[in-house]
């Protein structure tokens, strides 16, 4: 977003917020009834820049929720591209600054599909190797049944010979 200064008529100045190269219209309009209602021109500058910031804000807070709903990563660079706003318009602006830090630092502590699939495996494999290990130990006692039945069976083929 750029705010332009335009000469109007008699050498006065005006100004018009532009983003992407085409006007804002609302902001456009009203600075237009700033100038009817014979606002200086450094009052409309004022207020030209002051709804750029606003605007900027509306976009940049747009593109955060974008990227939540999407679940992106959040960090300065993600958002500027999304929002088409500088870098240097994140920082500066102290409350933005302090939300995509914050929104970073959440998203750091949140475990990666990565992550969360690696203790899943790891969860996986303590839950099959406890449940082996009672597989095993009823294979072990069937194993020990069936022992003395041979044992049992031997007795009788040499009883019978």
């Amino acid at each position: 977003m750029k705010v332009q200064e335009v000469i109007l008529r008699e050498n006065k100045k005006g100004y018009m917020l532009l983003d992407d190269g085409l006007p804002v219209i609302p902001v456009v309009k009203y600075i237009k009834y700033l100038d009817n209602t014979e606002k200086s021109s450094n009052t409309q500058k004022t207020y030209c820049y002051s709804l750029k910031l606003y605007f900027e804000f509306l976009k940049v807070n747009e593109s955060i929720k974008r990227l939540i709903k999407a679940n992106t990563n959040i960090n300065f660079n993600s958002v500027a591209n999304e929002s088409g706003v500088s870098k240097a318009t994140l920082y500066n602006n102290l409350d933005i600054r302090e939300r995509i830090e914050a929104l970073k630092r959440q998203q750091s502590q949140v475990p990666t599909p990565k992550q969360v699939k690696r203790e899943m495996d790891d969860n996986n494999k303590d839950a099959i190797i406890a449940s082996l290990k009672r597989k095993i130990k009823k294979l072990e006692e069937e194993n020990k049944q069936l022992r003395e039945q041979v044992k049992i069976s031997y007795a009788d083929i040499y009883k019978n010979i």
